[in-house]
């Protein structure tokens, strides 16, 4: 069954903080056992490879190096700093999840962690191509909010297939998106099945239950599951109030709505 880890504050910004990985429930998906050498310090590669990556970007776009496995920030772009007012070595993980818009800040820490459940349960395979992208609001340093496309890929693993540093590639698309809600996406035609999978399974659910949850998950309506079914629309309300009370979440339905097939 998948749980979230509870979200925690973002800890005061300052030039200490600036390898923190915890307090951000991603973060803790990549766990020691995991790694073949659980202990070994930050890559040594990872900040001269951001510098080389960001000498390509454009002035929209900012980006982040980040040890899974040191939990550590190894490299933050200027770019970062133009988007969003504050020094780059504020910018740690938790510092970043601090900045998230509160309406965006749950789809995007559980899409997040959804998409690092994958890679690690595909980590035998390769992952060279593996991106999952997801758009959202961040607090700006002079008080607006600034829209971002954030895309994460992996640049370095470790023999057992285990994700060691990661990119974070952040394009400012204030000015081409004008709605405030999150779309997320990871390129896998699988993705969208392996969620499903991952749905919280906190009660045992009728055969009838199941059926309508199935069918909601896809996006249908009462009227739509009441027709396919053969059973009133009133009847698929009741049922879904039970799986509501059962499950004590419609998370995964939420989140579903919010994910553009690959």
């Amino acid at each position: 069954m998948l749980r979230f880890p509870p979200l925690e504050p973002a800890p005061a910004a300052g030039p200490d903080a600036a390898g923190a990985g915890a307090g951000v429930p991603w973060t803790d998906v990549w766990s020691p056992e995991l790694y073949d050498d659980p202990t070994a310090g930050p890559d040594a590669d990872g900040a001269a490879l951001g510098q080389r990556l960001a000498a390509t970007l454009l002035a929209t776009q900012g980006l982040y190096i980040f040890d899974h496995r040191a939990k550590q920030t190894l490299f933050v772009s200027a770019g970062v700093e133009r988007l969003l007012g504050y020094p780059a070595a504020c910018f740690t993980m938790a510092f970043h999840y601090g900045l998230i818009h509160p309406d965006d800040l749950p789809i995007v820490t559980e899409a997040t962690v959804l998409t690092n459940l994958y890679a690690i349960e595909h980590r035998r395979e390769c992952l060279a191509d593996l991106v999952m992208a997801v758009d959202y609001r961040l607090r700006h340093a002079a008080g607006h909010w600034v829209r971002v496309l954030r895309q994460n890929f992996v640049l370095k693993r470790d023999p057992s297939g285990a994700v060691v540093v990661i990119g974070g590639l952040f394009t400012d698309i204030t000015a081409h998106k004008h709605t405030h809600d999150v779309r997320f996406q990871v390129n896998r035609p699988d993705f969208a099945d392996f969620v499903r999978r991952h749905r919280p399974a906190t009660a045992v659910l009728s055969a009838r239950e199941q059926e309508v949850l199935a069918l909601m998950l896809d996006g249908h309506t009462s009227r739509r599951i009441a027709a396919q079914l053969g059973i009133s629309p009133a009847t698929v309300d009741t049922h879904r109030r039970n799986l509501r009370r059962k499950t004590q979440s419609t998370r995964l339905h939420h989140l579903l709505q919010h994910l553009d097939p690959a």
